[in-house]
């Protein structure tokens, strides 16, 4: 992977908090809007705005996996001002409101240690 596709990719996950701008990233990189969107969607196959929604949206996956923040307070967490957004493009991205992912989520762990508990038992 080119170097300065690299370099985008590390500004991205740095900033998944606050709105950063495909725009800022290409200025930051030394590369003109256009020439830093061609190499990055060659090399990563999707635009660098699809990739920043991406990303946010698994890192709001992992803290309802991981923490019992609210809803909100995750969609903060990614950059989303508005929660009701947030809901929206979770739920066209993982098919569940981020309220039903995180319940199956914790039913499928719960599941997990009582089948680990009973493999125990049993064996």
């Amino acid at each position: 992977m080119n170097s300065k596709t690299r370099a985008a990719i590390s500004l991205i996950e740095e900033n998944l908090h606050r709105q950063i701008y495909v725009g800022e990233i290409a200025k930051s990189l030394g590369l003109h809007r256009s020439r830093f969107c061609d190499l990055f969607k060659g090399e990563v196959e999707v635009s660098p705005t699809q990739h920043i929604k991406k990303r946010r949206l698994e890192k709001a996956r992992e803290l309802l996996e991981a923490t019992d923040l609210q809803i909100k307070e995750i969609a903060v967490r990614v950059s989303y001002s508005e929660s009701s957004h947030f809901v929206r493009n979770f739920e066209k991205a993982y098919g569940l409101s981020p309220r039903r992912y995180r319940a199956q989520h914790l039913l499928s762990k719960l599941q997990n240690r009582r089948s680990k508990k009973e493999k125990r038992r049993i064996g």
